[in-house]
């Protein structure tokens, strides 16, 4: 179930992970990026390997277990279901640290040139996605293309139409992109 006040919504099973993620927002911001567990040179990013079999293992499992419960339909016991869920969030949470852990290691070390605008333009971007993803996707609703394709037309669509909002917005105000403190400058 979902509880919706104005603009915002709620998914009532999912408070206590909205929580964690915002009090791990909090603390991170406190200590910087670029520093403590998000140090591109830190333990965390040199382990970028365990944590991706961590996230492949986890959700494979999940996987596993879920098809399990799905054969079994309404005769699945308590502990199975039990297990997918919790399996879900294993795989959940591993999946974004491994990820995490990915691009600390090589992302921020190394920028990438054509990643240099998602970067900047980063926050921006999470805050205004919602709409083009949704508009773009039921404008592609009807259309017979394979989902992969329609899932690249939205992503570039998406990113594209954000990178443009943030960058007019930003000209509009006469605002300057700023490197977070401890950022390796790009070359």
């Amino acid at each position: 179930r979902w509880v919706d006040w104005g603009p915002f919504a709620l998914q009532l099973s999912r408070p206590a992970l909205y929580a964690l993620y915002y009090g791990a927002g909090l603390c991170v911001g406190a200590v910087g990026l670029g520093a403590g567990f998000l140090n591109p040179t830190g333990r965390f990013a040199e382990r970028w390997k365990r944590w991706m079999a961590t996230a492949t293992l986890s959700f494979v499992s999940w996987l596993g277990l879920m098809g399990l419960m799905v054969h079994l339909g309404e005769a699945t016991p308590w502990p199975v279901a039990l297990a997918v869920d919790a399996a879900y969030a294993l795989a959940c949470a591993s999946g974004v640290l491994g990820v995490l852990s990915l691009c600390l290691r090589f992302g921020a070390t190394r920028p990438w040139p054509l990643l240099r605008p998602l970067s900047d333009y980063g926050f921006g971007v999470y805050v205004l996605h919602y709409a083009p993803v949704v508009w773009l996707q039921y404008a592609l609703l009807d259309a017979n293309w394979p989902a992969p394709v329609k899932a690249l037309i939205v992503l570039v669509g998406t990113t594209a139409a954000c990178l443009a909002a943030m960058t007019i917005l930003r000209s509009l105000l006469n605002l300057r992109t700023k490197r977070p403190s401890g950022a390796v400058p790009s070359r």
